[in-house]
């Protein structure tokens, strides 16, 4: 065999050894695919999903009022708030890597800029460290408690604000698909707790005279027209409870009264799950 064709030889089986890799890797893709495995073709949609997530982020901070000042370089993990008669409470839950006597000192220099009075302040090291501080504003119209606590590289800061004085504003609100009873009163507590992952927690009373079977067979068929299955049970002297959910538990709605309470007070729990 001569050089020249040796050398032709070698090129195509070259050519063929790539060409079976080619093959292989492409195989290994649709497989990929078809099990639904990640792979690096899916970065465009690995992307987008991060974009979401920054997105949904940036949306969630954004209820957090400007006058409740967020610790540098954090974002919420939860936010609770809940009306109480004049008083609105609001509190953010968020996570940092530094110190927590570091984020306290930070609180009280930028309340103290703000024109708050700071005391209480509090704090010890064993081995976690915990840092706690209290606030008051001018003419009492709004007051913070805050507190930090964890160990190295992970602490947990808890802010709550209360606003005096208040009749409107960002209060927490009833979802749409949530019935009230015909007879109930507007509750005037309302709880509620948003976390970034898009889940939802509201729970709120109201007291009724009805008996407690009337009410929740009310509830069970407004629910069912809202597409949540409900079953309730109620025993002697007029307790009882309801439990409800969408078929995908996206929704959840559940209420128990007990006769001891004042009133036959009936409690809901709410929870909705955002897609």
């Amino acid at each position: 065999m001569s050089l020249t064709r040796a050398r032709a030889n070698l090129l195509i089986a070259g050519v063929i050894v790539l060409a079976v890799v080619a093959y292989a890797g492409y195989a290994k893709e649709k497989w990929k695919e078809f099990r639904g495995e990640p792979s690096f073709r899916s970065s465009d949609t690995t992307s987008s999903s991060a974009l979401d997530v920054r997105v949904r982020r940036a949306e969630f901070k954004s209820r957090v009022p400007n006058w409740l000042p967020l610790y540098p370089g954090t974002v919420p993990d939860a936010i609770s708030s809940s009306q109480a008669g004049i008083e609105h409470y609001f509190t953010v839950r968020m996570h940092t890597s530094d110190h927590c006597y570091k984020v306290v000192s930070w609180y009280e220099d930028t309340l103290k800029r703000a024109g708050y009075e700071t005391y209480g302040r509090f704090q010890y090291e064993d081995p976690a460290c915990t840092s706690t501080l209290q606030a008051d504003g001018p003419g009492f119209h709004r007051s913070f408690r805050l507190s930090a606590s964890g160990g190295v590289r992970d602490v947990s800061i808890s802010v709550t604000a209360v606003e005096r004085e208040v009749s409107s504003g960002a209060e927490p609100s009833i979802p749409k698909w949530v019935p009230m009873y015909p007879t109930a009163e507007r509750p005037k507590h309302l709880d509620a707790t948003s976390e970034n992952n898009g889940e939802y927690h509201l729970n709120f009373s109201f007291s009724n005279g009805d008996d407690s079977a009337k009410v929740y067979r009310w509830y069970q068929v407004e629910l069912k027209k809202r597409g949540l299955t409900a079953t309730f049970e109620t025993a002697p002297r007029s307790a009882g409870k309801l439990e409800s959910h969408t078929a995908d538990n996206r929704r959840v709605f559940n209420i128990h009264n007990s006769p001891e309470a004042a009133a036959n007070a009936f409690i809901i729990d709410v929870f909705e799950r955002q897609q």
